[in-house]
């Protein structure tokens, strides 16, 4: 897991990097740290998310029907779907 916090052009809004190993450790983290993003979100708003990677059922259930969020699958599994 790595997080690297960035200063946008826009006052008041940041950027989040976080990369995880995969979509378990990912899902495994947000319930580690869920009070913390409670606490969070109480004070900031999510506007956009990007997720890059398989996704586990946690993973799709969180980015369905959302607002703001891009979803990109890596190229390899897509290829061999389509053959």
């Amino acid at each position: 897991m790595r997080y690297q916090w960035f200063v946008t052009q826009k006052p008041g809004h940041y950027s989040i990097l976080e990369e995880y190993v995969d979509a378990d450790a990912a899902e495994a983290h947000n319930h580690h740290v869920g009070s913390l993003l409670r606490e969070l979100f109480a004070v900031a708003d999510l506007v956009s998310a990007t997720l890059y990677g398989e996704l586990n059922q946690y993973l799709r259930d969180w980015t369905s029907g959302r607002e703001g969020v891009a979803v990109h699958m890596p190229l390899t599994p897509a290829l061999e779907a389509r053959a």
